[in-house]
């Protein structure tokens, strides 16, 4: 199911910059953006690694002008079906910024983390704070307290997290 959880354009210039630092990203990197929406992270991703591979089930949004680059892959599609197949074995470092909410297979992507991710490499998560008065359902967001504990449970670690006034980020390594 999807719905609008997009964040004011003028909020997510402000948050941006401290979420793309918090990446940490190295020319190294290979980025899987989960929701890519607009393209916006996966535009900047791609100025700093190797390559960001986009992913959303509406075709439509990578028709966008922040999709114009040659490091950004774009798969259209139920990223759900996809991990069956492709695991996330190519990725250095995993990005859901206001999508894994959303997820119908949340617990699959997670086990498909802790089956298939490089040690040492990253999920990175902008989730909604419980009480923001735009977003999803809060019936489907998560707490911060509440985030921390389904992941770790897939033998991930909390190493950073970051306060953003109406959202959190969380950056997790793969043990």
């Amino acid at each position: 199911m999807t719905h609008s959880s997009s964040q004011p354009p003028a909020f997510r210039a402000r948050i941006a910059p401290k979420v793309i630092e918090a990446l940490q990203l190295s020319d190294g990197d290979t980025v899987f953006d989960v929701g890519s929406g607009d393209g916006f992270y996966s535009s900047a991703f791609a100025l700093k690694a190797k390559s960001v591979w986009s992913f959303d089930e509406r075709m439509h949004v990578f028709e966008g002008d922040y999709y114009r680059q040659d490091k950004i892959q774009t798969v259209a599609g139920n990223f759900c079906t996809w991990i069956d197949v492709h695991g996330f074995a190519g990725a250095t470092q995993v990005f859901f910024s206001n999508s894994f909410h959303d997820m119908t297979c949340q617990e699959k992507i997670l086990k498909k983390i802790s089956q298939t991710l490089p040690a040492g490499c990253f999920l990175n998560l902008v989730e909604f704070h419980l009480a923001t008065n735009f977003g999803p359902p809060r019936e489907i967001r998560f707490s911060p307290d509440q985030l921390k504990s389904k992941v770790e449970e897939y033998g991930l670690k909390l190493e950073s997290q970051l306060d953003l006034e109406t959202h959190y980020f969380h950056r997790y390594k793969k043990v």
